[in-house]
């Protein structure tokens, strides 16, 4: 099963773990050039985000739990093994009212089954919630999947090459609230989406 939930400071751990796992095409295809690691300041960057102007979101493997048993002071203990691990993150920034820079990463042994466009659907909607109707994406212009994938949720229009921009239908409301509402579901714990086959179950979660 893969859970969808807010990134966390505490994942800067788990997201750099999961960028060296991407195959050198994902990573170049993510960041449009070759980077071999994730720096300090930027897991601070990518882990420490208000919610609002800087959403993201990550998707979570459970993997099926294991007890085994640890010793400790003579006494024996039963731990969980295989903690989750991030197969995918989705991340929206502000870059003006009403337009906002998208990126989606997924885990290679994931790609093309789906998650892509779940997590895409959850950054629409939070799109939609504060007032967010043009999503600008840097995109390879060989990155096919990802531009079909956009194609899906709005009108697409390439701006440079390697840059494409999604108009979305008139559906979202250019209120304040908007914003409001999505700053304290944040701060509540924001909320959780469990994925699982072509379902999605959405939950309220706290921290």
């Amino acid at each position: 099963m893969v859970t969808v939930r807010a990134i966390r400071p505490d994942d800067r751990d788990a997201l750099r773990a999961a960028f060296h796992k991407l195959s050198p095409q994902s990573r170049y295809r993510r960041f449009l050039g070759h980077l071999s690691d994730l720096s300090p300041a930027m897991l601070r960057y990518l882990t420490e985000v208000d919610g609002v102007d800087h959403f993201a979101v990550v998707a979570l493997l459970e993997r099926p739990r294991r007890p085994a048993l640890m010793a400790l002071g003579g006494a024996l203990f039963e731990r969980w093994q295989a903690p989750p691990e991030i197969v995918g993150v989705a991340r929206l920034i502000r870059l003006r009212p009403d337009t906002a820079e998208v990126a989606i990463t997924v885990a290679d042994a994931f790609q093309r089954k789906g998650l892509g466009a779940r997590l895409l659907s959850i950054l629409v909607a939070h799109a939609r919630r504060t007032g967010v109707d043009e999503l600008v994406a840097h995109v390879l212009a060989e990155n096919k999947p990802m531009r079909e994938l956009l194609s899906t949720v709005g009108v697409v229009r390439s701006v440079a090459q390697d840059t494409v921009t999604v108009t979305l239908p008139k559906k979202s409301s250019r209120t304040a609230g908007g914003r409001r509402r999505a700053a304290r579901a944040w701060r509540a714990g924001g909320v959780r989406f469990v994925l699982a086959l072509r379902w999605l179950r959405i939950q309220r979660w706290s921290s």
